[in-house]
């Protein structure tokens, strides 16, 4: 089976940063590592440990650093698949501006997709101009198959290398909202018509 380190309603961007400095710290490859998908939310990949003990070990560090005693240690089941790969989901920012959005990549991505493909991420970010009422309808509706496009700018990456970081997840700091989400389970489920856009 194995073991890893969740928080009890799924961990957040801000609650990850923590996580992933210690595995750093800690000479942890995430780039490339035992991971399950996080079992609450099924929206990140979380590292695996194969004893008890040393799961236990890592919370409680990540309790101390992060000054948060939520961290907890949770045993997989039959049902958590294991895999070897880099931690994800990538996180895009997004921006709304009066004439459209502006999109970079966050810097815990970045670092991982740093690790994983030296030198692919070469643009530094995308701005879409659009008017548009409201804030994200357009992108979460009929524009959603510009944030693919936004995507693989962003990284360089093809559809299926993105599948292996679990896809990718757009989200604007400032207001706390997800703009699009794919589940990790070993596809980018983005759903509706841009499915196309991957195959």
């Amino acid at each position: 089976m194995g073991f890893t380190v969740v928080y009890p309603g799924g961990i957040d961007d801000l609650r990850f940063a923590p996580c992933y400095r210690l595995l750093v710290k800690r000479g942890w490859d995430i780039a490339d590592l035992k991971r399950v998908a996080e079992p609450e939310t099924r929206c990140r990949w979380l590292p695996v440990w194969d004893r008890r003990e040393e799961a236990e070990e890592f919370a409680a560090e990540l309790r101390k650093t992060s000054r948060d005693s939520e961290w907890s240690v949770h045993e997989l089941g039959r049902d958590d698949a294991v895999s070897q790969g880099p931690l994800g989901p990538i996180e895009v920012a997004v921006g709304r501006q009066m004439d459209g959005w502006a999109f970079g990549l966050k810097p815990l991505s970045k670092g991982v997709l740093e690790r994983r493909y030296p030198g692919l991420c070469r643009v530094q970010g995308v701005f879409i101009a659009k008017w548009a009422d409201g804030d994200y309808e357009w992108l979460q509706g009929e524009g959603a198959c510009v944030l693919d496009q936004v995507a693989r700018l962003l990284t360089g990456l093809s559809p299926d290398q993105l599948r292996e970081f679990g896809g990718y997840r757009v989200y604007d700091p400032v207001r706390h909202q997800v703009v699009r989400e794919s589940e990790l389970a070993g596809q980018c489920s983005i759903g509706g018509q841009c499915d196309q856009s991957w195959r």
